[in-house]
């Protein structure tokens, strides 16, 4: 379309009316996302308020361990929402990552 169309249109012209149709056809979406955006940023930014409030109040090797329980919530949430569970290698991955930091919170905390 795109080949056919640079015989008669500039380019300009035709990246305006890929972008304008684009928007047309994506905006008929909003409606359905937009409640649920919404609600995803607030859960988002209060997380993150928290874990900065944490940080004021602990150093982060004391939090890290706790930042690993994500983990957790998210296969739950996965399974639970999605019906999907972590394969033996995402779920070895896991442990590994969780191994390494509990050694290093553990190392930190005993100098």
């Amino acid at each position: 379309m795109a080949r056919i169309a640079v015989r008669t249109e500039d380019t300009q012209t035709s990246l305006f009316w890929t972008s304008a149709v684009g928007v047309i056809v994506t905006s008929a979406l909003v409606p359905f996302t937009w409640g649920l955006m919404i609600g995803t940023g607030l859960f988002f930014g209060f997380g993150h308020l928290l874990l900065i409030k944490g940080l004021e109040v602990a150093p982060a090797s004391m939090l890290a361990p706790f930042i690993y329980t994500q983990l957790n919530w998210v296969t739950i949430i996965g399974y639970l929402i999605f019906g999907n569970f972590p394969d033996r290698f995402t779920l070895i991955g896991g442990l590994i990552v969780i191994a390494s930091g509990l050694y290093v919170w553990r190392r930190e905390t005993r100098r």
